[in-house]
């Protein structure tokens, strides 16, 4: 499943249950966020509307999560570098040290770099 697809639904929608149930229990479940740190994704959630509107997607070891396994947007990959990354997706709206964001039509996509300038993190928002 395309991860910005689950953007701007609501957290217990029929789709979101079924892709966050491959994913093992809920770590942390508030008000505002769905920790899935065995799955390797943690989802925000608007808390008047409990509509996702960020998904957290972790590489293996990062904050104490177990790699993302399943696809990660836009064709990425969590073995590209910087280069390969900001090749793929072409220009960029916002650079720093260790991290790139762009808008995608659909969604924002930003991704942090670890210190070699692997992905680390990506992380899918709304528009």
């Amino acid at each position: 499943m395309d991860l910005s697809t689950l953007i701007g639904k609501p957290f217990d929608a029929p789709e979101v249950q079924a892709f966050v149930k491959p994913l093992g229990l809920v770590e942390d479940d508030d008000e505002e966020y769905r920790v899935f740190r065995a799955g390797g994704i943690s989802f925000r959630i608007e808390p008047r509307s409990h509509r996702i509107n960020t998904i957290f997607v972790y590489a293996d070891k990062i904050s104490k999560y177990t790699g993302y396994k399943g696809p990660l947007p836009d064709g990425l990959n969590f073995g590209m570098d910087r280069d390969a990354v900001e090749q793929l997706l072409g220009p960029i709206l916002l650079r720093t040290d260790r991290s790139s964001k762009w808008e995608r039509g659909t969604h924002g996509l930003a991704v942090e770099f670890d210190k070699a300038g692997q992905i680390r993190m990506v992380v899918v928002t709304g528009v």
